[in-house]
């Protein structure tokens, strides 16, 4: 009762059970089973598949790397699938629900992440623990040590720190890939389970010293917040260690828009509405409803350009408010901005 999708038949036709060999890690054995189809009949299946292949070379259309393939479970431990969409030449990444990738207007049920945000979420509190030289000891349980091993774990743990933001992504997903056991979402926090052997790998640390007498597992919690925008939905992070939030670009130009248009016509540079859309090339109706803005409460405008306003307030959403109350605490309450 499910859709078939090509991704499925491709798979369907790509199997190579059917002529009676076994995969397994890139390559085909020869099986035990006997073969349903002829070895004429496979090939010619094969090149049809490879003609109809698009050339993915282009930068809209390349599929760009997940790091946390295979490691992320919801709260039910249903595990989320790697989904991307292209809008307007753009390719986004999204982290989603297993149950939502053929029902995506379940909006109230699953989670439909964006990757970067997770990714972020995910990067920032294992690199604080890298650069915690003590915090990383308690975890790893290191009693025996010398100067030399002290030195040796700064050295290895600050490099891995930086391999995280600084190298390819394929390197940042070796490195969480080998670090990472586990990645549990709830509606209020993010559990990271760290694989103790893994960390001791990637910090070229003996594994016999301390670890073995222990559990192999350790985990970090990350507070949050779920926001919903419609199906996706947002992280707010409000953990230790995590980056401040950024200010969002369209949103501050928008403001800064609207002020100059507002100048330009109190000083008689622009005659009038009109004169500034002709010049602009856009719609007089789009000019009016950014204007408005102009008059924003100084709390408003010092919350938007220090990244502080609600997440769901878009650029869509500002430019379509409606009538703007004069009064400053009437602004700040409906667009839900404290003072």
């Amino acid at each position: 009762g499910k859709p078939f999708s090509r991704g499925n038949l491709y798979q369907l036709l790509s199997n190579p059970l059917y002529i009676g060999r076994i995969p397994y890690k890139g390559e085909t054995y020869p099986g035990q089973h006997k073969a349903i189809l002829d070895q004429a009949t496979w090939d010619t299946v094969q090149r049809i598949l490879a003609g109809n292949a698009v050339n993915r070379s282009g930068p809209t259309n390349t599929r760009a790397g997940f790091l946390l393939t295979g490691l992320v479970f919801d709260e039910t431990g249903e595990p989320l699938c790697q989904s991307q969409a292209d809008k307007k030449g753009k390719r986004y990444r999204y982290y989603v629900s297993k149950r939502l990738m053929y029902d995506a207007h379940r909006a109230d049920d699953g989670w439909r992440l964006p990757a970067k945000a997770l990714e972020s979420a995910i990067i920032v509190p294992i690199q604080t623990l890298l650069r915690d030289q003590v915090r990383l000891m308690d975890m790893l349980h290191l009693v025996s040590h010398s100067l030399k091993d002290l030195k040796s774990l700064k050295v290895q743990s600050d490099t891995a720190a930086s391999k995280l933001t600084d190298e390819m992504p394929g390197i940042q997903r070796d490195l969480l890939q080998t670090a990472i056991q586990r990645i549990e979402l709830s509606a209020e926090s993010i559990t990271i389970t760290l694989s103790r052997k893994g960390l001791a790998k990637i910090l070229k640390i003996n594994e016999t010293v301390g670890i073995k007498e222990y559990s192999d597992t350790a985990s970090i919690t990350v507070p949050l917040t779920l926001r919903r925008r419609g199906v996706e939905a947002k992280l707010i992070i409000s953990g230790p260690g995590m980056e401040q939030r950024q200010p969002d670009p369209h949103l501050c130009y928008l403001i800064a828009q609207a002020r100059n248009w507002f100048d330009q016509l109190a000083s008689g540079e622009a005659a009038s509405v009109r004169a500034i859309a002709q010049r602009e090339n856009i719609y007089e109706t789009e000019i009016s409803r950014i204007l408005p803005l102009a008059f924003l409460a100084p709390r408003i405008v010092e919350a938007i350009f220090d990244g502080r306003q609600p997440e769901e307030l878009s650029l869509k959403g500002l430019k379509r408010l409606g009538p703007l109350p004069s009064d400053w605490e009437a602004q700040q309450k409906l667009l839900r901005i404290s003072g």
